[in-house]
C-alpha cells in the first residue's frame, strides 16, 4: 500500500516538473524592449522593431497578439488596456515566445506593455480637450478627471487625423441637496424618487464623446464628433455644443 502511495506521488512530482520545464520553454525572453512601426487591427499583429542591441526581434518582427493582454503602469499601479490603445512609434515591451527565423521574423506574444507613448500629437490633443472641458463644463460641474481610451492616429493630407474616446468624469458642486429646484420640490410632494435624487446628486457622474481631432501644419487643432448611431459620421463640433439648457 505505501508502495503504490509513493509511486503516485512520484508520478505527480514528474508531471509537475514536465509542465513546469514546458512553461518555462514557451517564454524565449521576457520583457524585450520594442517600437512600434505598424498596426494591423484585423489580424491583431504588430510590425515592430527591437531597441535592445543584438535584439531577438531585429530590425522588423510581426508581433501576433491574438491571446495576449496588454498593460500599461501608470502611478506604479498596472492597469489593463485594449489592442486599440496602441499606436505607432509607441514603445513597449514584449514576452517573446517561438521566433521564426524569416524576414522579417515573427513571434507569438501573451503579454504586451505600454511603455512609452508616442505623445507628441497625444499630449497636444489631450491638453486641448482637457483645456476645452473646463472652459465649457467648469462653470456646471466639479472637474474629476480626463480620459482618452482607444486612441489611433495617421496622417492625412499632411494633417494628423486622430480618432479616440473621450470621457469627462464629474460631479455637482459640493451643496445641501435638499436646496436644489427639482429634489426641494420632490421632498415637498413625497415623491417616492426623492431618496434617490438625492443620494446621487453627489455622486461623480460621466460624459463620453467619440471625437477625432484633426492638427494642422500650424498645429492648430479642429474638432468633429460622430453623430452617426450606427457607423461613423463625423461633424465638426465645439464641446460647447454638447452644453444643454440648464
Amino acid at each position: 500500500m505505501r508502495k503504490s502511495i509513493a509511486l503516485c506521488l512520484y508520478f505527480i512530482l514528474a508531471l509537475f516538473i514536465l509542465t513546469s520545464c514546458k512553461d518555462k520553454q514557451d517564454v524565449v525572453h521576457m520583457g524585450v524592449n520594442a517600437e512600434i512601426l505598424e498596426i494591423s487591427e484585423q489580424e491583431k499583429t504588430m510590425l515592430v522593431k527591437g531597441l535592445d542591441e543584438n535584439s531577438i526581434l531585429g530590425d522588423k518582427c510581426y508581433v501576433k497578439c491574438e491571446n495576449a493582454y496588454f498593460i500599461e503602469v501608470i502611478d506604479g499601479k498596472p492597469i489593463d488596456i485594449t489592442f486599440d490603445d496602441f499606436s505607432v512609434k509607441d514603445k513597449i515591451t514584449v514576452d517573446v515566445i517561438e521566433v521564426l527565423e524569416t524576414y522579417p521574423s515573427s513571434t507569438i506574444t501573451e503579454r504586451v506593455q505600454l511603455i512609452q507613448r508616442n505623445d507628441t500629437n497625444y499630449d497636444k490633443i489631450s491638453a486641448y480637450m482637457e483645456e476645452e472641458c473646463k472652459n465649457v463644463f467648469s462653470p456646471y460641474y466639479e472637474l474629476l478627471d480626463f480620459q482618452i481610451s482607444n486612441y489611433q492616429e495617421e496622417v492625412v493630407n499632411e494633417n494628423v487625423e486622430a480618432t479616440f474616446f473621450y470621457k469627462v468624469i464629474h460631479k455637482n458642486y459640493d451643496k445641501d441637496p435638499d436646496t436644489v429646484g427639482y429634489i426641494k420640490e420632490a421632498k415637498e410632494r413625497g415623491d417616492s424618487n426623492y431618496q434617490k435624487m438625492y443620494d446621487e446628486y453627489l455622486q461623480p457622474k460621466e460624459m463620453n464623446f467619440e471625437l477625432k481631432a484633426i492638427i494642422d501644419k500650424n498645429d492648430l487643432i479642429t474638432l468633429y464628433s460622430n453623430i452617426s448611431p450606427k457607423g461613423i459620421e463625423w461633424e465638426e463640433t465645439k464641446m460647447s455644443d454638447f452644453i444643454l439648457s440648464k
